[in-house]
């Protein structure tokens, strides 16, 4: 069993949410994300819960009852000092269009990154990385910065949600219900 701790993208959970681990589908999978959290294992930032409390379903009422898991990122100065060379990294690579530059600066992914950076964590998204696929196909610059890619440039280490799973071998075993 994996010893690592893991931080999940706002990607993780609506994926999780809207597909392969609905909560009627797999209940599982959120009892799992909540005990590991108890064991500080698995978390997430605010800045995670302020995206998906932009929307108005289940997600939003699980977010709401969990008060540790997510943290927040403008409480460690590690952190702050992180997200500040992430943004100048991305803000001067031309690699980039402005609008890429401008909607990573104002969402979630630099300060995953920067805390996952800071607190030694496991970043778990369902992004890949498109930077040396694009360049090589396009002298255009990119519209989207992928998580992945930063986390290359900065030596984070990211995994998708199966990989983590199966890291912290989870299994979900299913039972036959009986409705008389």
């Amino acid at each position: 069993m994996g010893r690592g701790k893991y931080l999940l993208d706002t990607n993780v959970l609506i994926s999780a949410k809207n597909s392969y681990y609905s909560f009627k589908l797999c209940p599982g999978f959120w009892d799992c994300l909540i005990h590991y959290s108890k064991k500080e294992r698995i978390c997430s930032i605010d800045k995670v819960r302020d995206e998906i409390q932009k929307g108005n379903d289940d997600l939003v009422l699980w977010v709401n009852k969990l008060n540790d898991f997510f943290h927040d990122v403008g409480k460690n100065k590690s952190t702050s000092s992180h997200y500040k060379e992430i943004i100048g990294w991305t803000t001067h690579n031309p690699n980039y269009t402005t609008g890429a530059r401008d909607r990573f600066a104002r969402g979630a992914d630099p300060w995953l990154i920067a805390f996952a950076k800071a607190k030694s964590l496991t970043l778990v998204t369902h992004e890949k990385s498109n930077l040396h696929q694009e360049k090589k196909n396009n002298s255009q610059p990119i519209e989207k910065i992928k998580i992945p890619d930063v986390c290359n440039w900065y030596k984070v280490n990211y995994v998708n949600t199966f990989r983590m799973l199966h890291d912290l071998d989870v299994q979900f075993k299913w039972s036959e219900r009986y409705d008389f």
